[in-house]
């Protein structure tokens, strides 16, 4: 009879055994292994009637879900337990209603998804904000991509900071060699702790000066103190500093050299350079 109501059962329905860290019943419990799973639960799942992997293994995400922890406190109390779940991840895409109960040394598990019914209004609205979400961040990240390639391609050097520390996010080549630095001795850290022969040379205030008013500021040409390497001999630069639509301020050095219009940087500084004549 229990096997005919099992077969029969539109509810989804779930043995496990607990796996205990050493082996031992009396440590600590740190995943499951399937028993059995009765015909619904291998159609909602899309699993075999007994998967040789854990549940864990299958379902890394339930963790971080809170799915685990409700299991592992339902079968240690002995009492019946009910979770519900926006489950996202790890090949499955549903709203999940969750009971169970443990029996004996076993942990049953019953349960039922949405994906054969309607959405409820609520269920819609969340799935919408997601997928605007997930498009506004995938929109961010193609700008990023684009704003990196132009600074690749950019005719002048050109830097971005962040916050009042001015940390670099970004510098382009020309920038890096004007510097005399490698990306990685620059990137996310604070202008003057990257490059210290800048201190007292007043690009920070003209950077800081730029965010506050809102309004481009310029230094009068300049040729930049030397950096780590003695055969440095940077070019005499004239530089200006705008801020963007955030709180990024640009910095921009500039001579004759053909202008393209002034770029947006984002959400902190932009450094531009080029040689002056």
């Amino acid at each position: 009879m229990l096997a005919a109501l099992l077969t029969t059962s539109l509810t989804g329905v779930i043995f496990f055994r607990p796996v205990y860290a050493a082996g031992e019943e009396d440590g600590e419990l740190v995943d499951l292994a399937y028993v059995h799973l009765n015909p619904a639960a291998q159609q909602m799942l899309r699993r075999p009637a007994c998967p040789p992997e854990t549940f864990l293994t299958l379902y890394p995400s339930a963790a971080e879900a809170g799915i685990f922890a409700f299991y592992c406190d339902t079968f240690r109390s002995g009492q019946p337990g009910r979770f519900n779940v926006n489950y996202q991840h790890d090949g499955l895409d549903n709203y999940f209603h969750l009971a169970g109960q443990r029996a004996g040394d076993l942990l049953v598990v019953s349960f039922t998804d949405t994906a054969g019914h309607d959405r409820s209004a609520t269920e819609a609205a969340l799935r919408a904000s997601q997928a605007r979400e997930q498009a506004a961040r995938a929109e961010a990240e193609a700008q990023r991509a684009q704003l990196q390639a132009l600074l690749q391609q950019a005719p002048m050097a050109i830097a971005f900071f962040e916050d009042p520390a001015q940390r670099i996010t970004a510098a382009n080549p020309r920038m890096c060699a004007i510097w005399d630095r490698a990306p990685e001795q620059a990137l996310g850290r604070p202008l003057l702790e990257a490059l210290p022969e800048l201190r007292g040379q007043g690009f920070d205030d003209l950077i800081a000066q730029a965010v506050a008013t809102g309004s481009r500021s310029a230094a009068p040409k300049r040729r930049p103190p030397c950096g780590a390497t003695a055969s440095c001999k940077p070019p005499t630069t004239t530089s200006s500093f705008s801020p963007s639509t955030t709180s990024r301020a640009g910095c921009r050095e500039s001579s004759k050299w053909p202008r393209k219009s002034p770029s947006r940087c984002g959400p902190a500084s932009c450094w531009r350079s080029s040689p002056a004549s």
